[in-house]
């Protein structure tokens, strides 16, 4: 045998040894009765007194220290023997002076088989942490900031140490004493290095003034119990009904010391009479400790043979190759897992872990992919009783796509003086980038588009005129598999023609004359008029926003300044007629329908707009104005649909009955009043505007 596995095995005979000498075996499964033991009781120290056990010299047998209000903390060698103590003072062995207010709590923080020790103090309310830097028979007490839990606030820590989530470290628990408010702390660091983790789901009920706590298992169910003494003078008890790895404090009357009246209980618990249960001194505000004997008697914990109830089988985490199938019981117990392919108890394989806990976790791997497997479970407790669950069953996933998709067919149409259009195809379903520059091999612009699809469509806006880009498409798929193309080049068209002017000779009155402009997006105004005029000149200017004017309503596909002469001493009526790209529309997720001329007049005012044609490239439009100035031809973005998506669970444990599910009534009206929802905030809340850049 290796030297580290001997020094192991002794190391468990030790902790075997101190667990029997110092009493930590059964208790009373009924719960404590106290019994006044006047001889158990300690001198007075003072004022306020707060007991702490620990087997500080490692004889087997339980030591004291008692902390003061003084801020000193006495220490008791314990010269009697395990079943009958006498308590010696032993002040080589007291703890630091902490001026005002004392409440030792002791264990081994570091792991190096001495009791180290955290002590609240009063005025503050901080715990101050001591590392034991001598050994048993010679303590040292070495301040340990490192250790050091949060501070509560002002008057009084109460500080007591106990592994209550099962990690084997040491938790902590503080009482605020001014406001009997408590704090629980997981220890997420290690056996010898604790870090202090705030914990609320382990706070106890709040105690009253003065609260004191200590733990021990009362009702040897295998988790700590809890007793809370307060400055009334009345000790509250508190039965975990939750379990050794998540403790839930039940109020338990029947387990309450008696009451010290007006002398503040401060309860600490010990096995004094090696027994086998817990017996307890209370320290009270006049610096007297009181004992007293549990006169319970003793469980016999060898005529157990319930089985563990077994409850809440599942399996989690399913993979192509493995899953994880949990469940709980109702006392602690090993896990084994019974399992394979064929149902009804045929199960080729296992797998068991021995660790006897309450929440079990066992991990099956080496699965076939997409193979239904059956399984049941089953747990031993530690008097021999055995419990099996019924059958359940899961299936695996399939194995995990590592291809990328195929691209092929990129193309760039659509092309105009500042936009294009960049299309392909993949032979899987995935995502749409485009990286663009004006250098080959450099690309300082790009275009996304997160829907998962095979036919890919990115417009790309806002491009110098005359200008050649450089491009690359790249797509994912939902599996994280990217593909990349190589890189294409198209050009730019020049800038059309931004402004245009028309004469008109004469306009008789009630007669409309027209003039039509082919290279701008304004392609036609009429005018009708009440009396003649002649000479009337008409100029059309596409133009970017001026800057003093405020933005247009929506998403503004251009903007354009219309002025006529001769006409100011005339009624007129004017129809404009106008086009919008279709690359525009689609590549900015416009609905046609939305599209409006709007005029300004100090004001935007939003036109009638009627649609009156269209053709491969455009969408015409028509609009009729009382004047002429600037105007913005504007859309908004479609109002997609809320959609309601059911991810189905992978798997899921099939419990032998199943339960029918009823429709959910309402649905359709909750969905479309959730559309509507969506359409309203993003027309009036996150609508963008634009420029003619954009198109």
């Amino acid at each position: 045998m290796r030297i580290r596995e001997i020094n192991n095995l002794v190391e468990i005979c030790v902790i075997l040894w101190l667990t029997l000498s110092v009493g930590i075996g059964a208790v009373s499964a009924g719960g404590p009765i106290w019994t006044a033991e006047p001889s158990w009781d300690v001198p007075d120290v003072g004022k306020g007194a707060h007991p702490a056990f620990i087997d500080i010299d490692d004889d087997g047998d339980y030591d004291l220290f008692i902390g003061e209000q003084y801020g000193i903390s006495f220490a008791y060698e314990n010269t009697g023997s395990e079943s009958s103590p006498i308590w010696t003072a032993k002040p080589s062995w007291d703890l630091p002076d902490l001026e005002m207010g004392s409440k030792p709590a002791f264990a081994d923080l570091d792991d190096d088989g001495d009791y180290d020790v955290l002590i609240g103090e009063g005025p503050t309310g901080a715990t101050y942490g001591y590392e034991n830097t001598g050994n048993a028979s010679s303590q040292n007490w070495t301040r340990k900031p490192s250790w050091d839990p949060p501070t509560q606030g002002l008057m009084g820590a109460k500080p007591v140490l106990a592994d209550l989530d099962d990690d084997d470290d040491y938790d902590l628990l503080i009482y605020k004493a001014y406001t009997g408010d408590p704090y629980a702390y997981e220890n997420t660091g290690s056996a010898s290095s604790p870090d202090w983790a705030a914990k609320p789901d382990w706070n106890p009920p709040n105690a009253g003034q003065g609260a004191t706590p200590d733990f021990a298992d009362l009702d040897d169910d295998g988790d700590y119990d809890l007793l809370v003494g307060n400055r009334t003078g009345a000790t509250s008890a508190y039965e975990n009904t939750g379990g050794a790895s998540s403790p839930i404090w039940t109020r338990k009357t029947s387990w309450d010391p008696p009451d010290v009246a007006e002398l503040a209980a401060k309860p600490a618990l010990a096995d004094l009479d090696d027994d086998g249960d817990y017996d307890l001194l209370i320290g009270t505000m006049d610096g007297v400790t009181l004992g007293y004997e549990n006169t319970a008697e003793m469980s016999d914990t060898d005529t157990d043979d319930t089985p563990p109830v077994i409850s809440s089988v599942v399996s989690t985490g399913i993979t192509n190759n493995s899953a994880a199938i949990t469940w709980d019981t109702d006392e602690s117990s090993d896990s084994l897992v019974k399992y394979g392919t064929t149902s009804e108890e045929v199960y080729m394989s296992e797998e068991y872990n021995a660790a006897e806990v309450t929440s079990h976790n066992v991990t099956l791997t080496g699965l076939d992919a997409e193979a239904t497997y059956y399984y049941l479970v089953s747990s031993t407790d530690t008097s021999g009783n055995a419990a099996e669950s019924a059958e359940y069953c899961f299936t695996t996933l399939a194995t995990p796509d590592t291809t990328p998709p195929v691209i092929s067919s990129v193309v760039s149409t659509g092309i105009t003086n500042n936009s294009a259009m960049i299309t392909w195809d993949t032979n899987e379903s995935s995502d749409s980038l485009v990286k663009y520059g004006t250098i080959s091999g450099v690309y300082t612009s790009e275009e996304y588009n997160a829907t998962n699809v095979t036919s890919h469509n990115i417009t790309l806006t806002g491009l110098d005129a005359e200008a050649t880009y450089y491009y690359l498409v790249s797509s994912t798929d939902t599996s994280g598999n990217a593909a990349e193309s190589a890189e294409y080049s198209f050009t730019t068209l020049a800038t059309p023609a931004m402004k245009k002017a028309f004469e008109i000779i004469s306009i008789e009155a009630g007669k409309t004359k027209s003039v039509t402009f082919e290279e701008l997006d304004v392609r036609k105004i009429s005018i009708e008029v009440d009396k003649n005029v002649s000479d009337v000149t008409v100029t059309v200017e596409e133009v970017d926003k001026p800057e003093e004017t405020t933005e247009a309503p929506g998403i503004a596909y251009g903007y354009v300044n219309i002025a006529v002469t001769k006409l100011m001493d005339v009624n007129a009526t004017t129809k404009i007629e106008f086009k919008v790209n279709k690359s525009w529309l689609a590549g900015h997720n416009i609905d046609e329908a939305t599209i409006k001329l709007n005029r300004y007049d100090g004001n935007w005012t939003a036109l009638p707009t009627s649609k009156i044609d269209e053709d491969n490239a455009s969408v015409y439009f028509e609009a009729e104005t009382p004047g002429l100035s600037l105007f913005a031809i504007t859309g908004e973005k479609k109002v997609e649909a809320a959609v309601v998506v059911v991810t189905p669970t992978p798997t899921s444990a099939v419990t032998p009955a199943t339960t029918p599910v009823s429709e959910v009534p309402g649905f359709e009206a909750i969905l479309a009043t959730t559309s509507l929802l969506i359409a309203y905030l993003y027309l009036f809340v996150f609508r963008k505007k634009g420029k003619r850049g954009d198109r």
